[in-house]
Order: C-alpha cells, then sequence, then structure tokens
C-alpha cells in the first residue's frame, strides 16, 4: 500500500495520521518555455505544473490529486485547501469542502511571471485500514520557478 496507507497502519489506534509530500525533494524545479509542463508523484499522490508562455502575463495551471491507494481507503469525502505563494506573497486561494476521494485540484492563476512559487495543498479525510478507523492528513508542498532559460 501506500506510504500512507503504512502510516496509518501504524498510527491508527490514536485516530489520525498525517504524510507530507515535498517536490523536488529538495530546492525548485525549473519550468521554461522549453519545457513548460512538469508532472511529479510519489506514494501519496501525484500532480503537475504548467506554463503557458503564449500570453502574458503568463497562465500557471497546477493540480494534484491523492494516489489511487489513498483513495482506496478513503471512506467519505475529503475537504482540500491550496495556497499558491509567489516570491513568498501569497497570490491565490482556493478550498473545497465534502468533494469526493478523487477529486483533481486544479487551480490557475492568470497574472504568472517570471517568479519562483510554491503550491501548498492540504487534503483531511477519512480513512479504514485494516478494520480500523481514523483521519488522515496528506500535505503536499510544490516549489517551482518559472524562467525563460
Amino acid at each position: 500500500m501506500a506510504i500512507l496507507a503504512a502510516l496509518l497502519l501504524w498510527t491508527i489506534s490514536a485516530g489520525s495520521a498525517s504524510a507530507t509530500s515535498v517536490f523536488p525533494p529538495s530546492g525548485s524545479h525549473g519550468i521554461t518555455p522549453q519545457a513548460p509542463y512538469w508532472g511529479f508523484s510519489d506514494g501519496n499522490g501525484h500532480g503537475s505544473a504548467q506554463v503557458n508562455y503564449a500570453r502574458s502575463p503568463y497562465i500557471i495551471n497546477m493540480g494534484y490529486q491523492l494516489s489511487p491507494s489513498n483513495i482506496a481507503i478513503c471512506t467519505g469525502n475529503l475537504n482540500e485547501t491550496l495556497d499558491l505563494y509567489q516570491t513568498g506573497r501569497k497570490v491565490l486561494h482556493d478550498n473545497h469542502v465534502n468533494a469526493g476521494c478523487s477529486y483533481f485540484a486544479h487551480p490557475s492563476y492568470a497574472q504568472g511571471g517570471l517568479y519562483s512559487y510554491q503550491m501548498q495543498m492540504h487534503f483531511v479525510f477519512r480513512v479504514s485500514v485494516g478494520g480500523r478507523t481514523g483521519t488522515a492528513t496528506v500535505d503536499a508542498i510544490v516549489n517551482f520557478q518559472v524562467t525563460l532559460v
């Protein structure tokens, strides 16, 4: 099972478990006109960031979804919160309450420029693993830099 499922088996008696994913594991991923799309994943989920350089300001499309193994242990709906920071300043906030477990968070930011960005996502959902129930939290932090080279 996924990283979170293994974590839940270990901590479910406490009633909750959490996991944090950071993409890339260190530093920041560069997005360029030559490579405007970046996909990333681990055992907790998968996502992407893409920049449309055809207009200015640039349009940045982002997304993230829980992994199939985390969706499989989800027993109800999830709550999602997403914040986008541009060079440390929050420029976008998005949240959904009672979304389905397979919800794909997919914000767009139409005021993009040549800056560093951090997307922070927070998912909370009820789970059942091996007959044990609890609440799981998955956090994903995505660091990328929009550049021309």
